[in-house]
């Protein structure tokens, strides 16, 4: 999995993160490596059948005897059985090897997917309001198989050309050291070649595995984006730009490609010029005398050994580099703490007591002006809070404090008595329930979304009192399979007012203490809108209750009405009090008569 760092002074490095994962596993890949070094050992054995072989019909032919010969005939057959055995041991061990590394890499890519998942779901609200979809898509993607490529395929071809490099070269030099001299001569200059190429693969799969990252998240958003692209009639536009970006990506992926082709052409012509000096250098010493056939066709055999691990060399350094860019990436990812984080030694506060603000101030990261400046804010328990006032007065922000979606400064928000930071997160969050101003809802059952927040599984009377309560137990029943009816995508198949509705349900559900609504009611006409208060006047007698509102009509009856502009306390009290003052609220209440008037008219 992923992890973070445990200590003071630790750093996850890519290195540390490569090797955890193979101590997890290293039963497996041992068994594995063990396999494949018995193949490759196995593998030594047929160049010196074949040798004997020739061997033995050069020495039959040179006396002159007969093809009929008895004993040229039962050497060759044992002599075949013993290859045909090599190969039948050869398949069983591959066999092992081959669930020691492919199965393993496998169950180590499910370790990183499920710990890179459990990673994101602990970072803070504010990470995820500056990273992009797209670039966390191509981590759970791209970068995981890139490194499941390098414990799969990667230690394959490092095991298996490692055995090969330190088994064959010395049978060739038993051979006839001279001509493996000659044959492994220009070894030292396709190792500066290997070196000089592999950091330029690294630089260029980096570079495409951030590149992947834009090409995501426009995808994404081109995705998710389809209303507004046909409400302006923008498909061949945006098409334009995605294949713009794609040019570009296909472009840095020819450049590797171009790079891998330099790497195996220069194998490849290591290894023609290898066989070259074996047919001149190794024939001439056949004619000679000074070696037998049977050898040079041995020789021969065990260079061909070697043609593989030098074809598989720039396909290995290839999979390490492509697999080191991506752990760095992931170990970014991994490595980074969540803002929000919980006290040592928290403990809850009452979870039926009041809601404080103490002069909060509060500015959003990265932004340049303070979102609420100096708010004093009691809530009594059980009373019902309305806060109004104009778009990015700040009503949203302070509800957002609440529950720590985002972190007040020290000693400015408290639950039951408690600063909310020294709060454990899950009471805190399972204490106060929140419906927010953006709906989403799961592709799943409406049960199990209103269901959502309830563990240990949701009671069917619940959620069907929750959806009287939110008023959408009509709508419901009426679908083709009732509670079990299965929601499109963010339910696309319920419309704006439903949505908002199966959220409020949801947030009912959780019988929380504490509760609060971000202008929820924005989507419902009015009538469902006085069905749903009703509800929850009912519902929520002995609730704490905070609900944001851009509609006078939602807040009339709460207990307390706070208008918030600019991000400051403007006015606060009840309803009728407000209207008498003739300030913001007032205005407010006006200008809502008049647009109805108008309708009306």
């Amino acid at each position: 999995m992923i992890r973070a760092p445990r200590g003071v002074g630790q750093v996850l490095t890519t290195r540390s993160f490569i090797l955890s994962h193979m101590g997890r596993y290293r039963g497996p890949l041992l068994t594995g490596i063990g396999a494949l070094v018995l193949v490759d050992l196995l593998d030594l054995l047929p160049p010196l059948v074949l040798m004997a072989a020739v061997d033995r019909l050069q020495e039959a032919l040179g006396r002159g005897a007969s093809t009929a010969d008895p004993a040229a005939r039962r050497a060759l057959l044992w002599l075949g059985a013993a290859y045909l055995g090599v190969v039948a041991l050869q398949g069983g061990f591959r066999y092992v090897w081959r669930q020691g590394f492919f199965a393993t890499s496998h169950r180590i890519a499910n370790d990183m997917r499920r710990g890179l998942y459990a990673r994101l779901q602990r970072q803070e609200l504010a990470w995820f309001d500056r990273a992009r979809t797209g670039d966390i898509m191509s981590h759970a993607t791209n970068d995981i198989e890139a490194v499941r490529m390098f414990y799969g395929m990667g230690l394959l071809l490092i095991v298996d050309s490692t055995a090969y490099f330190l088994t064959v070269p010395p049978l060739m030099a038993w051979l006839s050291p001279g001509l493996t001299l000659w044959t492994l001569l220009p070894l030292p200059l396709l190792a500066v070649a290997i070196k000089v190429l592999g950091a330029a693969v690294h630089r260029r799969f980096r570079a495409i595995q951030d590149h992947f990252s834009l090409v995501s998240a426009r995808a994404q958003e081109g995705i998710a984006a389809q209303r507004v692209l046909k409400t302006f009639a923008r498909e061949s536009h945006e098409a334009r730009r995605f294949a713009g970006l794609s040019a570009e990506h296909r472009g840095l992926n020819l450049d590797l490609a171009r790079l891998d082709s330099v790497f195996q052409g220069l194998f490849r012509l290591f290894m023609g010029v290898a066989i070259c000096i074996v047919l001149w250098a190794g024939g001439h010493r056949v004619l000679d005398g000074r070696m037998s056939a049977g050898s040079l066709v041995a020789f021969l055999e065990y260079l061909s050994r070697l043609v593989w691990p030098m074809m598989a060399l720039g396909w290995t350094i290839n999979i390490y580099q492509r697999g080191m860019a991506s752990a760095a990436r992931l170990v970014e990812l991994g490595s980074r703490e969540s803002a929000i984080r919980e006290a040592p030694g928290a403990s809850p506060g009452d979870p039926r007591a009041s809601v404080e603000f103490r002069g909060l101030r509060f500015t959003y990261p990265g932004a340049p002006a303070e979102a609420l400046r100096g708010v004093d804010l009691a809530v009594p328990a059980g009373a019902t809070v309305a806060l109004v006032g104009p778009v990015g007065g700040g009503k949203s922000t302070l509800l957002a404090l609440v529950n720590r979606l985002y972190d007040p400064p020290p000693g400015t928000v408290l639950v039951g008595g408690r600063d909310v930071r020294d709060w454990p997160l899950g009471a805190l969050r399972t204490t106060v329930a929140m419906v927010p101003q953006e709906t989403f809802l799961f592709s799943d059952t409406v049960a199990a979304n209103i269901g959502y927040g309830l563990d240990g599984g949701a009671v069917p009377e619940r959620i069907q009192a929750a959806a009287r309560d939110a008023a959408i137990d009509r709508e419901v029943e009426a679908l083709p399979a009732g509670y079990d009816s299965l929601l499109g995508e963010r339910g696309v198949n319920l419309s704006g007012g439903q949505r908002q509705r199966v959220a409020i349900a949801r947030a009912l559900a959780t019988r929380a203490p504490t509760l609060l609504l971000d202008d929820c009611l924005s989507s419902v006409d009015t009538e469902t809108e006085g069905r749903i208060l009703d509800a929850l006047r009912r519902h929520a007698a002995g609730v704490t209750c905070l609900m944001a509102a851009h509609r006078t009509s939602t807040v009339r009856h709460a207990d307390l009405i706070v208008v918030l502009a600019a991000g400051r306390v403007v006015e606060q009290g009840t309803h009728d009090a407000l209207v008498a003052a003739g300030g913001a609220y007032a205005r407010m209440v006006d200008q809502e008569r008049l647009e109805a008037a108008l309708e009306v008219a």
